[in-house]
């Protein structure tokens, strides 16, 4: 009777492990398959999304800046139409209008002219050219000369000056190595 007793308990216990250990019905199998392949749809749409957004900031990101300076191009197409070799004094004030206008518009968005007048050469904000040798010792590694303006946006050198730049010559006729 102990086997009897024994077989009827561990039928007992497998049928209360079978109902503890879910079933997964065919049907059910289905429904989470068809959520995973939503969900997946849904992620690619997304994505998709994510880069046509993307490409279209990209193609529209400087319309704002464009619309602040179309009308100083305006501008100067106008001076240049209405340039009078009688009064070329008023021609030059139109021009200098035009001109506070850009410089007003790069303030605005943060643009700064590199200042190089009277000042030491440096290298992550300038571009030497040229160097022109000098017997004043004073002048050594200061720039002579500005060729072309340089800008910072805020921080960031986003156009380097083009500068001429004065370096000391020894009495005996050579440069110094270090003119640091």
């Amino acid at each position: 009777m102990s086997t009897t007793t024994s077989k009827a308990k561990n039928k007992e216990t497998k049928n209360q492990q079978n109902e503890a250990s879910p079933v997964v019905k065919l049907s059910d199998y289905q429904e989470l398959d068809n959520k995973y392949k939503r969900a997946l749809a849904d992620q690619q749409n997304l994505e998709k999304q994510h880069q046509k957004d993307r490409s279209h900031y990209i193609k529209y990101a400087n319309e704002q800046l464009l619309l602040t300076i179309l009308p100083i191009y305006n501008n100067l197409k106008l001076a240049y139409k209405h340039f009078n070799l009688d009064n070329p004094s008023s021609w030059l004030d139109g021009l200098k209008y035009i001109i506070n206008q850009f410089k007003d518009i790069l303030k605005q968005e943060n643009v700064i002219e590199i200042e190089t007048s009277n000042q030491p050469f440096n290298h992550h904000s300038m571009e030497a050219v040229e160097i022109i040798e000098t017997d004043n010792k004073e002048q050594d590694n200061m720039v002579a000369e500005e060729i072309r303006p340089g800008y910072k946006l805020a921080d960031r050198v986003i156009m380097p000056a083009r500068v001429r730049v004065y370096h000391y010559k020894h009495q005996n006729g050579s440069m110094p190595l270090d003119h640091n």
